[in-house]
């Protein structure tokens, strides 16, 4: 069949049936449109557009084809209105395409009768439209693509007007999805006021925030538990309960990808902070290519806050981590003694041209991304931890250093003798080379020691 690029509507005569479609829809209760989307009016004028125009159509074409689906391909999207448009560009703004296409297909269109008549597989193509001024042409008027067979809508009731090239194909067979199969393998950890936990995540969007009862403006009420599944912008999210005394019911959503990490804080009352100690913006989505650090409800310098953090990791190279228990903040680390200075130097080269030393004042002395270690890796090293590796002892007489792995990914170890687990400490010999935050989608940073004294004449 001949594909072309021109609105439904006008396409099948339907201009006629915009009010028809009511008697047929009481069947079928509506999929809650407002609740958990942040663009209310653009989530209900998409759902209605796919009632009145596509279920309509598909059924005309079911009479001579039953098993023929209609295939979206490419969709133009223009507002009718300045609320309208508003949200679509609000929308436009706070996601990717291909995760605007997802949120179509899985919130306004994730309903049973809709996805019987249409087929999304093929859905690649996204386009906004600018919307039209009061004092020109309104959008219903305008050929945007100067198409021949196209006609001005005359009803002007609905927010939205959509171009939508289509075609008939065969209906697709439905396949079983994977058993047991977890579509992402990632582990999350939580310090919070009930110390330290691991969870396996098993699942794809999450939901953090403080488990109690939320109402809505409608007097409906909701009691939120650990390990609930909740509806969420037509997915759905597993609801993890964290915490602390500044935390929101509904305080943050992650959503995990193959490589990356999205995060998005839902509009809670305290906001959420990232490894940098700034404050995220609410209702965007944000990405993260490394590991996920985040404080909930406070800084984490502020432990009058007694801000909860959570670590979300997608690494699949450190197996375990520790067990043991932690406490809500990390103390500083000590103060440099006024003992003996050590003489040690610790040199560092990144894999992206990097490099630093620095001699070691007195033990221990931390590594790691957060301000407060002895030497700061700067963050764009996303695979080494805050606080990652920690330099116990130095035996001058045997030219060997004692080290202890904090870290989440652990530290690998080039060249040189080990002696020992790294996990609870090991000596090195001091021609041994270490790896930190070995990764194939970030930098690493490469150490290794050198004795200082040896230098003196």
């Amino acid at each position: 069949m001949k594909q072309f690029w021109t609105p439904l509507a006008k396409v099948f005569g339907l201009a006629d049936q915009a009010q028809a479609p009511a008697k047929a829809q009481s069947a079928h209760a509506p999929v809650p449109p407002t609740e958990g989307s942040n663009w209310p009016l653009l989530f209900d004028a998409l759902e209605q557009f796919a009632r009145h125009h596509w279920i309509p159509a598909w059924q005309r074409h079911a009479e001579v084809s039953p098993n023929e689906v209609m295939s979206i391909r490419r969709i133009a999207i223009q507002a009718n209105t300045q609320a309208a448009d508003e949200q679509l560009q609000s929308w436009r703004n706070e996601g990717s395409q291909p995760q605007l296409l997802h949120w179509l297909v899985n919130g306004p269109w994730q309903h049973a009768q809709i996805r019987h008549c249409l087929d999304f597989s093929d859905f690649k193509e996204l386009v906004l439209l600018p919307h039209v001024r009061d004092q020109a042409a309104p959008a219903s008027q305008v050929n945007a693509y100067d198409d021949p067979n196209w006609v001005a809508d005359v009803n002007q009731n609905q927010a939205l007007h959509l171009i939508v090239d289509f075609s008939w194909v065969p209906r697709p067979v439905p396949q079983a999805p994977p058993i047991d199969q977890p579509r992402h393998k990632a582990w999350m950890k939580i310090e919070d006021g009930q110390g330290s936990r691991l969870h396996e995540l098993q699942g794809q969007v999450f939901i953090l925030g403080q488990a109690k009862e939320m109402s809505w403006p409608d007097g409906r009420t909701l009691q939120l538990q650990h390990g609930q599944t909740l509806p969420w912008q037509g997915e759905e999210a597993t609801y993890l309960a964290v915490e602390g005394l500044h935390v929101s019911g509904m305080h943050l959503a992650i959503r995990l990808q193959e490589f990356d990490i999205e995060y998005m804080d839902m509009g809670s009352a305290n906001g959420t902070r990232d490894m940098a100690d700034h404050e995220v913006l609410a209702h965007v989505w944000h990405r993260s290519m490394g590991d996920l650090e985040l404080t909930l409800g406070g800084r984490a310098s502020d432990t009058t806050t007694e801000a909860p953090r959570i670590l979300c990791s997608l690494n699949p190279f450190r197996a375990s981590v520790s067990v043991q228990k932690t406490p809500l903040r990390s103390n500083p680390p000590p103060a440099m003694s006024s003992t003996k200075p050590v003489s040690l130097r610790v040199e560092l080269k990144g894999s992206n041209g990097w490099t630093h030393a620095q001699d070691l004042v007195a033990l221990p002395f931390t590594i790691g991304r957060d301000p407060q270690c002895h030497c700061v890796i700067p963050l764009e090293f996303s695979k080494v931890s805050r606080r990652h590796l920690v330099i116990e002892a130095w035996d001058e007489s045997t030219a060997s250093v004692k080290i202890k792995d904090i870290s989440t990914h652990g530290v690998q170890i080039e060249s040189g003798g080990l002696s020992g687990d790294l996990t609870q400490g090991a000596w090195l010999t001091l021609d041994s080379q270490l790896v930190m935050g070995q990764s194939n989608h970030s930098p690493s940073v490469h150490i290794q020691f050198t004795n200082t004294s040896s230098n003196i004449v």
